[in-house]
């Protein structure tokens, strides 16, 4: 599957409103930020953020390019109408995209309940 831009976040007010609405999960080497996509039947959305405290521009471009591989792979890994930020914590040498994908899953489950139970009908306060 091709990972062309509209399947990309790359703005700063997309990320900002990303990191604000969303629901937030922490594993060792990232932290994932899933909220609701602006059309609820989009194909999923992902962003990366990779800053210069995680090594130089070479570390960070491979963390991006792992992190876009494992999205790629696992295409079911966001249903639709999710978008996904992954901000990296840390590099690590023997990191690979299925790395990635363990640790996502992790941490996936509780997300997405997070996710579905705010959106589902609120029960009337006693």
């Amino acid at each position: 599957m091709k990972f062309g831009p509209e399947r990309r976040i790359r703005k700063r007010p997309e990320f900002q409103a990303l990191q604000a609405q969303g629901r937030r999960a922490v594993s060792p080497h990232f932290v994932f930020i899933i909220a609701k996509a602006p059309a609820p039947d989009a194909l999923p959305r992902l962003g990366i953020t990779v800053t210069k405290r995680v090594g130089n521009a070479v570390r960070r471009t491979r963390i991006k390019r792992i992190v876009r591989a494992a999205f790629q792979q696992e295409n079911g890994l966001v249903p639709r109408g999710y978008d996904l930020v992954v901000i990296a914590r840390e590099d690590h040498r023997d990191l690979c995209p299925a790395d990635v994908v363990a640790q996502f899953r992790n941490s996936a489950k509780k997300l997405l309940r997070s996710l579905t139970a705010d959106s589902g009908p609120k029960a009337p306060p006693p």
